[in-house]
């Protein structure tokens, strides 16, 4: 083991104390994973944030009720983006989009009645 390596993550090279040793450092190696990760992780982050919003704006309009019925122009205007659901239901001749524990149905263009899912 008297050859040099080069670290992956840091570029430096090192003398290896194990046969199978990558890293410079067991910092190095960490780092390398979690930035590994990050960036896999990234594109699901802009997703579930996405989510995340669209779930906060109908659980604060529909409080306790079971269900309420909203204009699409005020919904966008809080911020709700249509685009994103988590599941679809079909029943019946219906098809409902899931958003978490909400079941959402657009009556048209202007109108979506949201429904809490109570069996989640």
């Amino acid at each position: 083991m008297d050859t040099l390596r080069k670290c992956p993550y840091s570029g430096e090279y090192f003398k290896p104390r194990r046969s199978n040793q990558k890293y410079a450092s067991k910092y190095n190696r960490i780092a390398f994973h979690n930035k590994r990760y990050r960036q896999q992780r990234l594109p699901l982050e802009r997703l579930n944030q996405k989510l995340y919003n669209n779930h906060f704006i109908i659980s604060d309009l529909i409080g306790d009720a079971k269900e309420i019925e909203l204009n699409n122009d005020f919904l966008k205007g809080k911020g709700y983006d249509f685009k994103y659901i988590t599941h679809i239901h079909h029943h019946g001749n219906k098809t409902y989009f899931g958003l978490y524990d909400f079941w959402f149905i657009k009556f048209d263009d202007t109108t979506t009645k949201f429904i809490r899912n109570e069996a989640s």
